[in-house]
This record gives structure tokens, sequence and C-alpha cells, in this order.
């Protein structure tokens, strides 16, 4: 849904073309501003948490090809525990095995 409006509101140029167009399939009642509001608000909702995502695997990628000693001391997973530590905010499942 946010997808869709997210395409909808960049092609349509904004609130008012939005406002004419959004309506209620049942009862034909136009969309609320204030829920306006809220899609718009949430658009970027998480933003940053996929930003520090990528970071985080373009730094293992790159751990991994430059620094990284099969066989050493750390293993893949100690690297990645230690990357995300430093590019993450939420703390990973203590199974998450995703490089």
């Amino acid at each position: 849904m946010l997808f869709l409006f997210t395409q909808i509101d960049s092609q349509v140029g904004g609130m008012d073309t939005l406002m004419s167009i959004a309506k209620n399939y049942e009862t034909g009642e136009t969309l609320l501003e204030d829920v306006y509001l809220k899609l718009l608000a949430a658009r970027t909702f998480r933003a940053g948490s996929l930003s520090l995502r990528q970071i985080k695997f373009a730094t293992m990628d790159l751990e991994l090809h430059s620094m990284y000693v099969p066989g050493g001391s750390e293993t893949i997973y100690d690297v990645d525990q230690r990357i995300f530590k430093r590019t993450q905010v939420i703390p990973p499942l203590p199974e998450d095995r995703f490089l």
C-alpha cells in the first residue's frame, strides 16, 4: 500500500491532485487530509535503518575480501558480529547467519 502511495504521489504532482482522485471505492468519500499527512510521514519510516543495512553489507564485503584470513582466529560470523555492532541499531537474533 505504501509503495503504491509513494508511486502515485510522485506521479500525480502532490496533495491537490491526489486528493481529487483518491476516493473510497464504496462511499466515494475523498481521502482525509490527516490520513494523507500520515501516509506522507510514513514514506521515510526506517529509511535510516535500511541505509545502515546496506552499509553493513558493504563493510562486510570489503572486510572479507581484503582483511579476512580463512582459518584464522575469527570466523566469518565473528567478523559479521563485529561489523554489526558498529553499523546497526537493533541487535541481531542470536541465530542470525545471514551474510
